[in-house]
């Protein structure tokens, strides 16, 4: 009887053992955030300024907090841009988001930024560029996971006004860059004619 029972308590520990290793444990959780249904962070952030080498404004924003008390390098709620000259360049808000990919070692949570509700951009002197209120779209991305998997991102509608000066070109205004440290940052982009985002990665090393 002691027999069967220490060989049922060694295959209860084992089957325990090994739930814990294929579920979510095997996330990495590194740059964790606090998110509702994936589309509002809920966390703790902190204001960052920086500056211009004139010591001119540059950006004026939040950065989120993650759940070990780190501030991570995404970015939430409402942020102002600046030109070197001091006048505005963009003003509008950022929410987060995440996607699973399969990573080297294991599968992994890769959170990243989209703008949200109305933003406005200007050109050098003051002039509106772009205005307009952002349309939040569920799109799919493609990942080192078979399938890839959905997100959330931002489309511009036909009622965003934009300059008479400007080119054709708009799908500047459907792009987010993510500074994800290491001298790295990933573009994300929407690409209209397929209906889904992509991504870019970038080293300015």
């Amino acid at each position: 009887m002691k027999q069967i029972l220490a060989i049922l308590i060694f295959l209860f520990i084992s089957l325990l053992g090994y739930c814990q290793e294929n579920k979510s444990s095997n996330i990495d959780n590194d740059n964790f955030l606090s998110l509702i249904n994936n589309e509002k962070f809920m966390g703790k952030d902190t204001l960052i300024i920086t500056y211009f080498d004139n010591n001119k404004i540059k950006a004026i924003g939040k950065y989120a907090i993650n759940e070990f008390g780190k501030v991570s390098t995404l970015k939430i709620g409402i942020w102002k841009n600046y030109y070197l000259t001091g006048s505005l360049k963009s003003i509008g808000e950022y929410q987060i988001s995440s996607y699973l990919d399969c990573g080297v070692a294991n599968l992994e949570r890769i959170y990243y930024n989209y703008k949200v509700g109305h933003w406005s951009y200007y050109q050098q002197d003051s002039t509106v560029e772009a205005d307009g209120t952002y349309e939040i779209v569920k799109s799919k991305i493609k990942t080192q996971c078979k399938g890839g998997d959905d997100l959330i991102f931002m489309i511009t509608t036909k009622d965003w006004v934009f300059s008479k000066s400007m080119s054709n070109d708009k799908s500047k205004y459907l792009r987010v860059y993510d500074e994800v440290g290491d001298g790295l940052t990933i573009e994300y982009y929407y690409d209209p004619k397929g209906k889904r985002v992509k991504r870019k990665f970038e080293s300015s090393q």
